[in-house]
């Protein structure tokens, strides 16, 4: 899901929530400053829950329209 985003979001995502590092950490590795980090994982963070509005709308309505055919 979060491939959907720009390089330097997935990038921040990954050192932070799956390598485990720290948020000063995740800004050393990416030569950046920790207000780009957090900037980075706060956009991240938007676009992992826009894109589960969107599948939890398009599962409620597929659920709907099975519903009404049986």
């Amino acid at each position: 899901m979060i491939a959907s985003g720009p390089l330097e979001q997935q990038l921040a995502f990954e050192l932070r929530h799956g390598e485990d590092l720290q948020l000063e950490e995740v800004a050393r590795a990416m030569e950046v400053s920790l207000a780009t980090v957090k900037r980075y994982l706060k956009s991240a963070l938007e676009t992992l829950r826009s894109l589960l509005d969107v599948s939890e709308a398009a599962v409620e309505q597929q659920a709907a329209t099975a519903y009404r055919e049986n």
